[in-house]
């Protein structure tokens, strides 16, 4: 059987054209939701790890020593990993 007769070469040369364009733009709504999520994550993350600054305050603050004061900053960065983390813990389970 030659490359013309077999009919598995008719069908490679079939080509599927869409019925309309694939032409997505984005809407000004989702560049506004694309500058509100990254405000959001320059506030968080920033307060996360600019927290060296903060802890002499949370001394005179809590008034503990500074092996109990660090737990605040630790608690706020792992609190933080857990809860970006979880989507894909529970995505898994389901």
């Amino acid at each position: 059987m030659s490359e013309k007769e077999s009919p598995r070469n008719d069908t490679q040369r079939k080509s599927v054209e869409p019925s309309q364009p694939r032409c997505h733009h984005d809407s000004d709504y989702s560049w506004l939701v694309c500058a509100a999520i990254f405000v959001c994550n320059m506030l968080t993350l920033g307060f996360s790890y600019s927290i060296g600054v903060y802890y002499v305050v949370f001394l005179d603050i809590f008034e503990h020593s500074s092996g109990v004061t660090a737990w605040v900053s630790s608690l706020n960065f792992g609190t933080a990993m857990f809860i970006g983390k979880s989507p894909l813990l529970f995505s898994a389970i389901a």
